[in-house]
């Protein structure tokens, strides 16, 4: 009978041992057994492991994650201070593990904000690509923990403007619209702008311009106009999903929506500079230059201000009654008079107003008129 070699056995029995012991020593710092007395426990030494550093970072992370789903308790300060130690361990494995940082912060921030926040700074120092992401959490956690329960306005101030950073940095790194979004509702906050519609469109006013020329810049930077080089095609500066579009629209929402209070009250100075921001953000369409109406093809007077003049658009043939003749308005120019079409409504106008008669579209009255070809 062949005798079972002694170097073998004894190399097979110390083996054993050391991976009981090395079981035992992770089970015992498993955290679902929540014992953890002292620092020094929470903390694990850094080892280099023989080449494969990033697949003991995912193995790792995989323990974590399954620790994170077994709390049998809420997490508290002491336990977020255990997985932030795990977090660190990992991140130092592999330093461009992504979801460690942004969903670890995630799940300490309300326990304990100062090491969420630290996670997310290392995050920014180690790897080698910045996420939006990041930032963006950060300055969510801080709104939500130190602003919104804050009651002393000078700290509340202080914090919201820690939040503005975070989101500025966001925003700098391509971040989505719903991220500048987030930056000018807090911007208008700080500066007691919010909940005032007329101060709210200053400040978006002064963002689009600061933006405008900052995406700008950065296409002229790419060398080409549209700068494809510098601005990620999907938050470019000019594209039907751009930052500055999105922006643009809302100003035209909110120029046309205070417009009408203003005429009512009679604020002049505001109407001017309602109008200037209006028209700086170039918006398409046609729009009653005093109301900022919207207004149809044909159409001959501000929506809202009847005896206001408008230049029409979209005019082949129509015609109307001017001093008792019918005047056929072909193109820029008016037939009998040879004067702009802008100039004989002005004509028009002044007439109706005189009068007290409006001006009709005769061409319902005379169906057998038809377009000469």
């Amino acid at each position: 009978m062949q005798r079972f070699p002694a170097v073998s056995a004894a190399i097979m029995i110390v083996g054993l041992a050391v991976a009981i012991g090395i079981s035992v020593n992770m089970k015992s710092t498993r955290v679902e057994k929540y014992k953890i007395n002292t620092s020094a426990r929470a903390e694990m030494v850094y080892m280099p492991w023989v080449g494969i550093d990033k697949f003991w970072a995912d193995i790792k992370w995989m323990q974590v994650i399954n620790d994170l789903g077994s709390l049998k308790d809420k997490m508290d300060e002491k336990k977020a201070n255990y997985f932030y130690q795990q977090f660190n361990t990992i991140t130092n494995l592999d330093p461009d593990f992504a979801s460690v940082y942004a969903d670890g912060a995630a799940n300490i921030a309300y326990q304990d904000l100062d090491k969420a926040l630290a996670l997310i700074e290392r995050g920014k120092a180690k790897a080698v690509k910045a996420d939006w992401r990041w930032p963006h959490q950060a300055a969510h956690w801080i709104i939500q923990i130190k602003v919104n329960p804050e009651k002393d306005e000078a700290k509340q101030k202080q914090y919201r403007q820690e939040a503005i950073d975070y989101l500025q940095e966001a925003v700098s790194l391509n971040a989505p619209w719903y991220v500048e979004n987030m930056l000018l509702h807090n911007t208008a906050k700080l500066q007691g702008k919010y909940g005032d519609e007329y101060l709210e469109l200053e400040a978006w006013s002064e963002y689009y311009e600061k933006r405008s020329n900052e995406l700008r810049g950065a296409a002229g930077d790419a060398g080409g106009p549209e700068g494809a080089g510098a601005v990620d095609p999907g938050f470019g500066f000019d594209g039907q999903d751009s930052v500055l579009s999105r922006l643009r629209e809302r100003i035209i929402q909110r120029c046309r929506s205070i417009m009408p209070d203003l005429l009512a009250k009679n604020e002049v100075d505001k109407q001017k500079v309602v109008r200037a921001i209006f028209r700086k953000v170039n918006p398409e369409g046609h729009y009653a230059p005093k109301s900022l109406a919207a207004y149809a093809p044909g159409d001959l007077f501000d929506p809202l201000l009847a005896d206001t003049p408008i230049t029409p658009y979209g005019i082949d043939l129509y015609d109307y009654e001017m001093n008792g003749r019918i005047v056929t308005l072909k193109g820029p120019f008016n037939t009998v008079t040879g004067k702009p079409v802008a100039e004989t409504f002005k004509e028009l106008a002044e007439m109706m107003q005189k009068d007290g008669k409006s001006i009709q579209r005769l061409a319902a009255h005379h169906p057998d008129k038809t377009e000469p070809k």
